[in-house]
């Protein structure tokens, strides 16, 4: 007999590991290099203390010789572990002092297996030991000082309090209440920087520049920053080396300073101008403070290097409040402005078309939205006209439809929805409407627009609109299958008076061919008459006569009507 079902519990299947957050099992490579760092500080616990630069000016109460003394107290314990392992553990007293502590006494254990993570989206990924009560973030900069943007976080409490401080790889620098840049310090920071460099004479640049374009601000087509450092050191990055890194430049730099402000040592500019822009004219007003606030984004981290020329060269732009401004160009005169577009004349004329009609300033940007400016200014961020126009159509559409192909009504307001919501490309949609106007002025030159004529003149007349506008082929579909025997006969005429007959006669019964045939002639003078009525000669009473000719041949006793 079965004994019971077995009963089992949740988790009873399998032993469970648990894994706390931020703790991970040290990989052989990882002790190896915690192992050599804690044993530097282990023989050296000094070596934590930054030198001070020769000039440098500290405050009456300073800081950082009161961490001096409190980190020589843990220096002169350093071989003594269970003081070590009381002062780790203390919330009071100097920061590096308390993280020191914790450290040292990490040094004196034999192993440790799992090590905590240290992840900031701005200094990277470390490993360390924790222990005691300093933060994570003081224990994983004393414990991996290999990293110089890391090991300067250590004294972030300092820097709070108006203390610089410049990391090198061998040592930190502290210039107390005045950023004073140390020996070395730039040239070392460039020579790390994740794009390719060129040095000559203390000026720096890259591909697309050089020397004397950095020393004299000379400008070119695309753009450049130019850094001037207080030691005397000349930064130039053209604007396409600084689209094409992936890593952050101004990160490299200024993160080897805390706080992390590269202003502070430096001036910067943006060494620009629209094409166009004269170089004896004045820059516009709000350029300037416009260009700083940027600048000063990007040095604070809060810009992507990518993105910082496109906003500079916005901020440029979008402080100009005269003329016409297309992309990064721009053009004193709106005609010159136009014709810059890239596009077809019908795009043109039809921007230029809802452009005339604006009373003040525009502007339309990159993603499609028009804006009403305050001045006078047209500025249009794209350059192609079909993205201009999509951005223009659903205000100046009907405008557009008016002006350029006489539409307007209900015949427009459809155009307009049609194309509100296919955004059909605009440079065949403007074709389309311009062939169908082109299409109604000829038509223009026939007598009997919108008059209906007796039956079947009134076929044969559609007949001929029809064939200068879509062309003969169009109309073979007409004449087919008529049950009318005088339509029949009608379209049959046609189709023998341009010898389209050989293929059709099977369609039209005897009676519609030997009718028709005996007009063909009436049919073939009225087509020629209104070929030449088209291009420009004869007269609108020509056209009625032969129409006359047509009717007589026809036996059609109905009086034709008066001409429109």
């Amino acid at each position: 007999m079965a004994g019971p079902g077995q009963v089992r519990f949740p988790g009873q299947d399998k032993r469970r590991k648990l894994r706390m957050k931020g703790i991970k099992k040290a990989s052989d490579a990882i002790q190896k290099r915690l192992r050599k760092n804690l044993d530097a500080l282990l023989d050296d616990p000094s070596s934590i203390l930054p030198t001070r630069h020769p000039n440098s000016v500290f405050p009456r109460r300073d800081p950082l010789r009161k961490t001096q003394k409190e980190v020589q107290r843990v220096t002169d314990k350093r071989n003594n572990l269970k003081w070590l392992q009381r002062r780790m553990r203390k919330r009071r007293g100097d920061v590096p002092a308390r993280a020191l502590a914790g450290t040292l006494a990490a040094a004196h254990e034999d192993v440790f297996d799992t090590v905590s993570i240290f992840n900031n989206p701005v200094y990277g990924r470390h490993s360390f030991v924790r222990r005691g009560m300093a933060a994570p973030t003081d224990l994983a900069s004393m414990q991996n000082f290999h990293d110089v943007p890391l090991r300067l976080l250590l004294w972030r409490d300092h820097a709070r309090a108006g203390i610089w401080f410049f990391g090198n790889r061998d040592e930190i620098v502290c210039t107390g209440t005045k950023p004073l840049i140390p020996d070395g310090w730039i040239d070392a920071g460039l020579k790390l920087a994740p794009i390719d460099l060129e040095e000559k004479d203390g000026v720096w640049f890259t591909s697309g520049l050089t020397a004397k374009d950095v020393e004299e601000r000379i400008q070119n087509k695309d753009g450049w920053i130019r850094f001037e450092f207080n030691d005397g050191t000349i930064l130039g990055i053209s604007a396409a080396s600084l689209q094409s890194i992936e890593e952050s430049l101004i990160g490299k730099i200024s993160l080897r300073m805390l706080p992390p402000k590269i202003s502070a040592v430096a001036e910067i500019e943006w060494i620009w101008s629209p094409d166009g822009w004269p170089d004896n004219r004045d820059a516009p007003d709000g350029m300037d403070e416009a260009i700083q606030e940027i600048l000063a984004a990007w040095t604070e981290l809060t810009l992507k290097d990518k993105d910082v020329v496109e906003r500079l060269k916005g901020a440029v732009t979008n402080s100009i409040n005269e003329g016409f401004i297309l992309g990064t160009m721009w053009f004193e005169e709106f005609e010159d402005g136009i014709s810059a577009i890239e596009g077809t004349d019908l795009e043109k004329e039809a921007i230029q078309c809802a452009l005339s009609n604006i009373k003040a300033g525009l502007h339309v940007r990159r993603d499609g939205v028009a804006l009403d400016s305050p001045d006078d200014v047209i500025r249009l961020e794209m350059k192609a006209g079909h993205d201009i126009l999509i951005a223009l159509w659903e205000d100046w559409g009907h405008t557009i439809l008016e002006e350029m192909f006489g539409i307007v009504g209900e015949n427009a307001d459809n155009i307009y929805s049609k194309q509100m919501k296919r955004k059909q490309g605009f440079n065949a949609f403007l074709k389309g409407l311009s062939k169908d106007r082109q299409a109604t002025s000829k038509l223009e030159a026939l007598p009997w627009n919108d008059v209906v004529l007796p039956s079947p003149l009134d076929l044969l007349h559609e007949l001929v609109r029809k064939g200068h506008t879509d062309g003969l082929g169009r109309t073979v579909s007409m004449v087919r299958k008529r049950k009318v025997i005088d339509e029949a006969a009608m379209g049959w005429a046609w189709l023998v008076a341009h010898e389209r007959d050989g293929s059709e006669a099977w369609r039209f019964d005897q009676v519609a061919r030997d009718k028709g045939g005996d007009w063909a002639r009436s049919v073939a003078d009225l087509w020629e008459v209104s070929m030449n009525l088209i291009s420009g000669g004869g007269k609108k009473s020509d056209y009625i006569e032969a129409m006359k000719n047509v009717a007589s041949a026809a036996s059609i006793q109905s009086g034709l009507p008066n001409e429109e």
